[in-house]
């Protein structure tokens, strides 16, 4: 009689050492973080009651994009995963006018509150409020400093990279090379992130990489100083938003140029540098368009970005001493400091004449 070996098939032995390995699998920790907004609040009548199932709808402007909840048993919806950008909210029920709320400006990790009241009436008649950025955020208790895309782009800084835009928040400092202190902390006691993905160095350095130094392609940039949120266990959050396509084509040409004419003269060299330098950038995105094809608008999107230094030869200059003659005969008579002797107990050495017997 023969016998076959289902490869599908675990035997009772080989079962604990699988289940131990799930279970190891399942206890790693997840590093990747949320960027995504959410929108909340309560919907009552004129009396301040709470009115259930409300239909809820929130529009993207820029990708048109639709999100639909209803309010639950007390009147409250929750709406999260929005991404940043500029939202309007609908909100509708029978015997009630629609309440619309427009410009809404949502940030990366924001938690805004929006509550509704209506109105009785039609629900042909239409109440439109415009909301705009907030400067407050009423639901967290995080002290946190946002700039947008146009700060990103408009602020003259020497160098085109992320790292160039931390130290311009309040109660952030750079202690050594990539460390950075936030609100009094240590150098290892923040986290920073590109679309919820860590980019911290392994010895405790903020945010590496080549993308901290791709700044065209970052829509937003958050640091939050204090009490955080609970996916990010460090007093310290940096989170980078990275740019997406939307329903209207947009692009951009630019060359940052560094020229000598522009450059003060190094006092210790007779002459100003004659290095040049080209920062070009190239960025496209809008709706993904194929003729007879596929038609993206709503749906699809692309976006894509470039960015190249380029430019002549670098200088530098060395200005390094070296001991004079009489110094490396020992002979230290024309200097005004005491030249002492370390192994008579500091005294001075005669004349400030080092014996050539003690010269190595």
């Amino acid at each position: 009689m023969t016998t076959r070996a289902d490869s599908g098939c675990v035997s009772h032995a080989a079962r604990p050492l699988m289940l131990a390995v799930i279970a190891i699998v399942m206890a790693l920790p997840v590093d990747a973080q949320s960027t995504f907004a959410t929108l909340t609040g309560q919907v009552t009548d004129p009396a301040g009651a709470a009115i259930p199932g409300v239909t809820v709808l929130i529009v993207q402007a820029e990708t048109a994009y639709e999100y639909e909840t209803s309010t639950n048993e007390v009147g409250q919806y929750t709406v999260a995963n929005l991404r940043d950008g500029t939202f309007e909210l609908r909100a509708s029920s029978d015997g009630f006018q629609e309440y619309r709320v427009d410009n809404i400006v949502l940030t990366g990790r924001q938690i805004r509150r929006i509550d509704i009241e209506l109105q009785l009436g039609s629900v042909a008649t239409v109440v439109e409020v415009s909301a705009g950025a907030t400067l407050l955020e009423t639901e967290t208790a995080a002290v946190a400093d946002t700039k947008d895309r146009l700060v990103l782009r408009a602020l003259p800084l020497t160098l085109r990279r992320a790292w160039d835009y931390f130290t311009m928040t309040p109660q952030v400092e750079r202690t050594r090379n990539w460390h950075i202190s936030i609100g009094g902390t240590r150098n290892n006691q923040s986290i920073a992130a590109i679309d919820g993905a860590p980019i911290n160095a392994a010895n405790g350095g903020t945010g590496i990489g080549p993308l901290m130094d791709r700044t065209e392609s970052l829509q937003e940039l958050r640091i939050d100083m204090a009490q955080g949120s609970a996916d990010q266990a460090t007093p310290g959050q940096i989170n980078l938003i990275s740019r997406a396509g939307t329903n209207d084509f947009h692009g951009v040409v630019s060359d940052y140029y560094s020229t000598p004419s522009f450059r003060a003269r190094d006092p210790f060299q007779n002459t100003r540098s004659s290095v040049r330098s080209h920062l070009l950038t190239l960025s496209a995105g809008g709706p993904i368009l194929l003729p007879k094809v596929y038609n993206g608008q709503d749906k699809s999107f692309f976006f894509w970005t470039y960015e190249g230094n380029f430019g002549s030869a670098r200088n530098q200059s060395f200005n390094n001493g070296v001991p004079l003659e009489p110094w490396r005969q020992g002979d230290f008579s024309s200097v005004s400091s005491t030249v002492a002797d370390p192994f008579n107990g500091g005294a001075p050495f005669a004349n400030g004449m080092v014996p050539a017997s003690r010269i190595n």
